[in-house]
């Protein structure tokens, strides 16, 4: 059979086409497959997963995308600093690449860098952006949040940044109230107060009376705060100027006041005047505490090759290891108990149907207390870092509470650290590490 040249040249041309367009498409099959899954493990905060992928796909996906993944994976190990540096450069030698959906998520992670990095001012405009250019491509949730906390920076935009001063290692002896809850001795003008130890209190606490009592300044404004129950309750914002817990001293401390009534539980004749919370464990860079309930900060943060803490906005997340696979939880240092949620009940959810009964579940936290739907279930196995813990009767909750417990597949507390000598978090090299003598 003979072929014209116009023929020839055509079908040479189509199958040149073909072929170039197949491996086009192939490639890029692999970098939006590749994209998809970094998304996908973002959105379900599934950080570490996300962190280890992004390191073997550096060379994988274009520049741009590898800094805007980059942005996220800083923002929640801790690096705020290198996640804004990211964030101006995606800005500025990139800015073609930017859809407005991509622009508004690294416009909400400049926003919760500013905070951490007590930048108040840059998070009112970096707020005000989104709530302006960005509002249809926030959900309403956020939004509603946005709209609501601008209240907070913006009232805090002329207060100093927080300090803080160590001259030497640490050691602080705290209490457990009767509740099971650790208390730390806080110095206030010369005089002692019990504080709540808390690292997942998203900000130190203190009750409206007490800030009057201490002599914070209370700033004008208010706002709405969500509690652990999903009630709204009415909030303000105050500044402890000085105040040292041991031999460390701070100086410019933002507080959330609260209403006494938020933080009393009169049915059962407990009450709470303050809390200390992350910003203020934070800055310790590294704490220990002993099964003694001594709390022991090191001059200088220890560098280890662990790194299973990350930091969903202001909540402590944990990787977690069970049935082989790897879980992340939120870590709450003030909560009593480990509680399961509705990601480890999907994932599970055979099993636990299997040999477990549903029943209702009473849960309380600031705000009161609601009952949902779980189970109690017998032995749970968790390998955190190189230890491994044992669980008994945890609940679960198997039902949506609050945004978080979409994701989380539970909230680690004290009955895990109870089970070992010594507890250390680092904020620096971020690991936690749980230690036996």
């Amino acid at each position: 059979m003979k072929f014209s040249k116009t023929l020839l040249l055509t079908l040479i041309i189509l199958i040149t086409t073909v072929i170039c367009f197949g491996f086009s498409t192939h490639h890029q099959f692999q970098d939006n497959d590749l994209n998809n899954n970094l998304k996908q493990l973002y959105k379900q905060r599934e950080y570490f997963k996300l962190k280890n992928l992004l390191n073997s796909s550096e060379n994988k996906i274009e520049k741009w995308q590898y800094l805007y993944f980059k942005t996220l994976v800083d923002n929640v190990f801790n690096r705020h600093v290198e996640s804004n540096k990211n964030i101006n450069e995606l800005f500025k030698n990139y800015s073609g690449q930017l859809n407005d959906t991509i622009t508004s998520k690294l416009l909400e992670v400049r926003l919760i860098n500013s905070i951490l990095l007590f930048q108040f001012k840059e998070a009112t405009e970096t707020s005000q952006k989104l709530q302006k250019d960005y509002k249809l491509f926030l959900d309403s949730i956020d939004l509603a949040d946005y709209i609501n906390e601008i209240n907070i920076w913006s009232a805090l935009t002329n207060v100093p940044t927080q300090t803080i001063s160590k001259t030497q290692d640490t050691k602080i002896q705290m209490t457990k109230d009767w509740i099971g809850l650790w208390n730390i001795p806080v110095t206030v003008s010369d005089s002692t107060y019990d504080f709540i130890f808390d690292t997942g209190a998203n900000i130190s606490t203190i009750t409206k009376s007490y800030a009057k009592k201490l002599g914070f300044k209370i700033l004008e404004t208010e706002f709405e705060v969500g509690t652990a129950t999903n009630i709204k309750v009415k909030s303000g914002l105050a500044i402890a100027e000085k105040i040292s817990l041991g031999n460390i001293t701070y100086h410019n401390v933002v507080f959330l006041v609260l209403p006494d009534e938020a933080l009393s539980f009169p049915q059962i004749n407990y009450y709470i005047n303050g809390v200390v919370g992350f910003p203020m464990i934070e800055a310790m860079e590294e704490i220990h505490i002993t099964k003694d309930h001594e709390l022991i900060v090191p001059l200088k943060p220890e560098t280890k090759n662990i790194q299973n803490l990350a930091f969903d906005g202001l909540t402590p997340v944990i990787l977690g290891i069970h049935k082989k696979d790897s879980l992340a939880f939120a870590f709450d240092t003030g909560a009593m108990t480990t509680h399961l949620y509705l990601s480890y009940y999907n994932k599970y959810k055979k099993e636990i149907d299997s040999n477990y009964e549903m029943r209702t579940i009473t849960i309380g936290g600031a705000g009161g207390s609601i009952d949902v739907k779980g189970f109690i279930l017998d032995d749970v196995t968790l390998s955190i870092g190189n230890t491994i813990t044992n669980l008994d009767k945890v609940r679960l909750i198997a039902e949506e509470i609050k945004d978080k417990d979409n994701y989380f597949y539970g909230n680690i507390g004290q009955d895990v650290i109870n089970q070992f000598d010594e507890m250390v978090i680092n904020f620096e090299s971020m690991y936690i590490e749980f230690l036996n003598k």
